[in-house]
C-alpha cells in the first residue's frame, strides 16, 4: 500500500465517511494506523509504507521527547539500587511475551508503554514515581 493511500484511508476514517474493512491481520492494521494517525509513517524509496522507529513526533530540537531504554535504565537504577535487576528478573522467559518483546527491544521508553508499565507494576510504582524517573532519565546522557 502507497503512502498516498494510506494517508487517503486515514483521513476518511477520521472524517467518518468510511468504515474500515475487515483486516486480514487486524493487530498489524491497528498498529499501522495508530503510527498514521501520530504521523509516524513515511514511505520508503519504493513507494511502500513503512512506519520510522523515530519518528519526527518523538523529537524536539535536537533530542528525543522520551527517553532511551539506556536513560531510563539508569535513571531506573539510581532511583533504587538493584531495581534493574529485579525488573529483569520479573520478564517473562517466552521470547513471544509482550513484556519480554518490550525488554529486549524498546527504543524509547514512554509511560504509557509496557516496559514502564511493567516497571511499574513489578516495583509497585506510583505514576507520580514514574514520571520522576522517566523525567530524570531525560537529564542523563545517550
Amino acid at each position: 500500500m502507497s503512502l498516498a493511500t494510506l494517508k487517503a484511508r486515514v483521513a476518511a476514517l477520521q472524517a467518518g465517511s468510511q468504515v474500515p474493512a475487515p483486516p486480514s491481520d487486524p493487530v498489524v492494521l491497528a498498529s499501522v494506523l495508530t503510527a498514521a494517525l501520530a504521523g509516524k509513517v513515511t514511505a520508503d524509496p519504493n513507494g511502500q509504507v513503512r512506519t520510522d522507529r523515530y519518528a519526527p513526533a518523538s523529537i524536539t530540537g535536537a533530542k528525543f521527547a522520551d527517553p532511551r531504554r539506556s536513560q531510563f535504565l539508569a535513571a531506573l537504577e539510581a532511583s533504587g539500587v538493584g531495581r534493574v535487576a529485579k525488573v529483569r528478573d520479573a520478564v517473562p522467559s517466552d521470547v513471544g511475551n509482550a513484556i519480554n518483546i518490550a525488554w529486549n527491544s524498546t527504543a524509547l521508553v514512554t509511560a504509557s508503554g509496557p516496559l514502564a508499565q511493567h516497571v511499574k507494576t513489578t516495583l509497585s510504582l506510583t505514576d507520580a514515581q514514574l514520571n520522576a524517573i522517566l523525567a530524570d532519565a531525560l537529564t542523563r546522557p545517550e
